[in-house]
């Protein structure tokens, strides 16, 4: 298996930023959002297609201690 070199590039991170900037403005308001979701997924460990529930043993609507 060999490295594919052209995948990555060098420069700064102001060029990097503004790649991406360029990347993101060219995406559809949809396109941006289905990204958007994929990153929070990832960082909160939601899975795709899993519908998301309030962890009711969380919070407690009584007016005296639970």
């Amino acid at each position: 298996m060999r490295l594919n070199r052209n995948a990555f590039s060098k420069g700064t991170i102001a060029e990097q930023a503004k790649k991406n900037k360029e990347y993101l403005l060219s995406k559809t308001v949809e396109e941006r959002l289905e990204i958007l979701w994929y990153l929070i997924s990832l960082n909160y460990g939601f899975k795709e297609g899993e519908i998301l529930r309030l962890d009711r043993t969380a919070f407690c609507m009584r007016k005296h201690k639970c």
